[in-house]
């Protein structure tokens, strides 16, 4: 373009003065603002969606850790319980099985009970 070319736009200034210059870095820092509002504005939704799902997961991360915990305990007591219910009880008095003249000695002669023979 020539520049008589440039003279034909009246409705702008197209000199390099000062003045001028300082018109157009005005004008393009409004127009900056201007696309960064509106690009904020858009964008306001998504940073929501953002933070709701760091809220999620936050929360998820909080439920789990609590579940670990209760099966953790959960196993630990009844570990503790099996270990406490698996102890053998003291058999040593009844090992063998009584022969006739002990049962005598401790029910008496009037007794007629007799060794039971498992075996056959």
């Amino acid at each position: 373009m020539s520049n008589q070319g440039r003279q034909d736009f009246q409705w702008r200034p197209n000199d390099n003065s000062s003045t001028t210059l300082a018109k157009y870095d005005q004008e393009a820092e409004h127009w900056t603002r201007a696309f960064n509002s509106a690009n904020k504005k858009q964008n306001q939704s998504g940073d929501i969606s953002e933070f709701l799902n760091g809220i999620g997961l936050c929360l998820t991360v909080i439920i789990y850790a609590i579940d670990l915990i209760i099966h953790c305990l959960i196993l630990i007591c009844s570990w503790l319980y099996k270990n406490k219910k698996s102890k053998p009880i003291n058999t040593k008095k009844y090992d063998t099985l009584l022969t006739n003249s002990e049962i005598n000695k401790m029910y008496g002669d009037k007794s007629k009970l007799t060794r039971v023979d498992i075996y056959g």
